[in-house]
């Protein structure tokens, strides 16, 4: 994704045209990819959507992404802010899960508990190890 949206909306002729192919092709858009802005190598996969109270969230695809890069999974809910001051504001608050390695259930995350774990995958990608060690691989 560009750093700045420049069109302020997503085109989604592709997804409408798709849908109405009669072959009944299988699709999915994967919705967010972190990768390291060093070294460009992916650090998690993850399937976002607003939260809105829902108790589950189809994945499997995602998790075949995340299987198949050999990187982390998540579904990640986001509770759209009330009266935001600045588009960096427009979140209040998320829930996560664990897709893969393992499959955990939703908690609850702060946008600051979110922008640690950010800070975190990216922080510890294997290029910055100075051993070199994968930061996957444990001790």
């Amino acid at each position: 994704m560009a750093r700045w949206e420049k069109y302020d909306s997503r085109p989604t002729h592709y997804s409408k045209w798709h849908r109405y192919q009669p072959d009944r092709f299988a699709y999915v858009d994967i919705d967010a990819l972190e990768f390291c802005k060093d070294c460009k190598s992916p650090l998690t996969v993850m399937e976002l959507a607003q939260d809105v109270g829902q108790k589950r969230k189809s994945f499997l695809q995602t998790l075949y992404v995340a299987r198949g890069l050999q990187v982390p999974g998540y579904v990640v809910l986001y509770t759209v802010a009330q009266n935001p001051q600045n588009d960096g504001e427009a979140i209040s608050a998320f829930r996560m899960m664990k897709i893969y390695p393992e499959i955990s259930e939703f908690h609850k995350v702060s946008v600051d508990q979110y922008l640690d774990w950010l800070r975190h995958l990216h922080d510890n990608c294997y290029c910055k190890k100075k051993d070199g060690q994968d930061s996957t691989e444990t001790s």
